[in-house]
């Protein structure tokens, strides 16, 4: 059997309307923008794909990333909400994937040994899971879907994420449990990224 191949998605088009004015994925945090620790956890793991979805404020998005160390996706339609976001990145996937990491773009404590055991979970399964990290008993983030489920994902609608998916398909996760909380933290607003 030739070795399963696993790309990551990173969601990085979002509004951030709870942040106020600014940009939660281009703030500053821990010496680098909010985004770049997330590009910094996923480009420490070999993925046969990196696509990262842009929309609000593309450009400057792009240009906080730089070239060559992702595949930039526009989601066009971004303001729906993530599920335009999820779309464009399941559609961009190559027809070689086998399964997808979905990562959100505004989870910097997220770790690259974390988003390793996600990944080597389904790799060394005999069958293709939902793969769920979990911590203090709590499901956190990144998911990883197989193939199967892409076109689920893509007919996704408005602001829904994945997280309903998971329950109609509960049969089908595995768990890994990690210990440390950035699978859980998101920075939604100025009070998240202060703590």
């Amino acid at each position: 059997m030739t070795e399963r191949r696993v790309a990551a998605l990173i969601l990085a088009a979002g509004e951030s309307r709870r942040m106020g004015a600014a940009n939660k994925l281009l703030a500053p945090y821990r010496g680098k923008p909010v985004l770049l620790h997330v590009v910094d956890a996923l480009g420490a793991v070999e993925f046969a794909q990196r696509i990262l979805v842009t929309g609000h404020e593309s450009a400057a998005v792009r240009a906080c990333v730089g070239e060559g160390r992702v595949e930039f996706v526009e989601a066009e339609d971004y303001a729906v909400g993530m599920s335009a976001s999820i779309r464009a990145g399941i559609c961009a996937l190559a027809a070689s994937v086998d399964a997808v990491l979905i990562c959100l773009g505004d989870m910097p404590d997220v770790r690259s040994e974390d988003v390793t055991a996600i990944a080597d979970r389904f790799l060394s399964s005999s069958g293709e899971p939902i793969v769920v990290p979990m911590h203090a008993g709590r499901r956190g983030n990144p998911i990883l879907w197989p193939r199967r489920h892409f076109a689920a994902l893509a007919e996704l609608e408005a602001d829904q994420g994945a997280r309903d998916l998971l329950d109609t398909f509960e049969s089908e996760v595995v768990r890994v449990c990690v210990d440390h909380p950035g699978v859980l933290r998101d920075i939604d607003t100025p009070a998240d990224l202060e703590a």
